[in-house]
């Protein structure tokens, strides 16, 4: 199979921001949800939209959790991640319809709704596997209150990260023909 141009940047694009993650950054400051909007946007395989930031995201997190953080045994995958995985696919769906024609407006409204929905989804899968909080409205409510103080910088990493690969690729696209045609 033959990969475009445009493919193949996108794609570096997607490996570059995530392995981004293994430089230290404020908790929640990633390239999470940009990854997400920007494979959505770009990747003309829907499929490949879905599976290259899951993938990606994924292979970082595998050397972040055994080589960065100090578990008993090789950890081949966090509890939350199934519960990230998911806030991805609907980031990247969201995506594929709000940014079918990309503009910054466009760019910065999915970004804050990717914050939310990441936001969302992510802790409300830390309360209901991580054992620390209570199974029951009470437990639900203290995680999503114990979680604010993060989604300042969430909102802050979406916001850095979409700005740069978006706007990295528009660059590109205005100085190399082949990227602006494909």
């Amino acid at each position: 199979m033959k990969i475009s141009t445009k493919t193949g940047v996108v794609i570096s694009a997607i490996v570059l921001a995530a392995l981004s993650r293994l430089i230290p950054h404020p908790m929640n400051f990633t390239p999470i949800a940009a990854i997400a909007m920007f494979g959505a946007a770009y990747l003309e395989r829907k499929s490949i939209a879905f599976i290259i930031p899951i993938l990606s995201i994924y292979l970082s997190n595998l050397v972040i959790d055994n080589v960065m953080y100090q578990h008993d045994s090789f950890v081949w995958m966090a509890p939350s991640f199934p519960w990230v995985a998911g806030s991805l696919v609907l980031i990247s769906l969201m995506s594929q319809f709000t940014l079918n024609k990309v503009s910054a407006g466009r760019v910065l409204g999915s970004s804050l709704a990717a914050s939310v929905i990441f936001f969302i989804i992510s802790n409300f899968g830390m309360w209901q596997g991580s054992g620390i909080y209570s199974h029951d409205m009470t437990g639900l409510v203290m995680c999503y209150n114990a979680a604010i103080p993060f989604f300042g910088w969430t909102v802050a990493g979406d916001l850095v990260y979409t700005t740069a690969m978006f706007g990295g690729f528009a660059l590109m696209q205005s100085r190399l023909p082949r990227l602006a045609a494909a």
